[in-house]
């Protein structure tokens, strides 16, 4: 096994090529950032300007367009976390990418694939919540996130922080202007808007799946922030006509 590790490294380090450093690949991102335009372009100027080759991973070519797709989605994964994006989020989102990989046959569908992730990871870095919580409140928003799926409450986040309901409660009410309670149940009604607009999960499953201990009490909390019921707020949507959707 070391012998032909070593003639591999050997080989590579020989032929000039270059694995593009991290710092690198952080500030290509920043800049694609900075300056919006084409997602096609953008995937493009984001490759050209690595440093560095992307190599040859295996010597079949789809394989090693595979491994290519891989490596994109970690660099998109560790700009989006560096840059403040939940990462429960980016974890689905990268998790969403790397299923899409193994139907890639063709440098057609790569290109695609590309433009793809770089729309999607823009697209998230400028929705991101780039607000300076203190570790506490940053901690306890990643824990909600992470546990949105479930019946997540104050008791089970100071549980996780490991301090009291009353702390965390005088705290988050301080730096975010909101109860924990009221976050909670913000961002449940944010994510069940997605969930309503994107896919045709039934109001009751989405009610079950975001912890909520019955549809009615999920329609009158939805309504109560939205201002018409789920199955409203589906009828009303405009579909959208973007390529990448999430």
């Amino acid at each position: 096994m070391y012998s032909e590790y070593y003639e591999y490294v050997f080989n590579n380090r020989i032929s000039g090529f270059k694995h593009p450093t991290r710092d690198n690949i952080i500030a290509l991102f920043y800049e694609l950032q900075r300056n919006p335009g084409a997602v096609n372009n953008l995937a493009a100027f984001y490759f050209s300007k690595l440093d560095g080759e992307q190599g040859i991973l295996s010597d079949n070519r789809i394989t090693d367009l595979h491994y290519l797709l891989m490596n994109c989605c970690f660099f998109f994964c560790e700009f989006l976390i560096d840059g403040g994006v939940d990462a429960e989020l980016v974890n689905n989102s990268t998790d969403y990418f790397v299923n899409r990989i193994q139907h890639v046959e063709t440098e057609k569908q790569m290109q695609d694939l590309v433009n793809d992730i770089a729309e999607a990871s823009l697209w998230l870095y400028k929705k991101r919540d780039d607000k300076p919580y203190g570790a506490v409140i940053r901690r306890s928003i990643n824990y909600i996130s992470q546990q949105l799926y479930s019946n997540v409450n104050l008791e089970s986040v100071a549980a996780y922080i490991g301090v009291t309901p009353q702390y965390l409660t005088s705290r988050f009410k301080r730096e975010t202007g909101k109860t924990l309670y009221c976050y909670i149940e913000d961002k449940k009604n944010d994510e069940a808007k997605i969930m309503l607009a994107h896919t045709s999960k039934p109001v009751t499953i989405i009610a079950n799946a975001l912890g909520f201990s019955s549809t009615a009490h999920f329609s009158a909390a939805f309504k109560k922030r939205v201002g018409c019921t789920p199955s409203e707020y589906r009828s009303k949507r405009v579909p959208d006509k973007s390529r990448f959707r999430l």
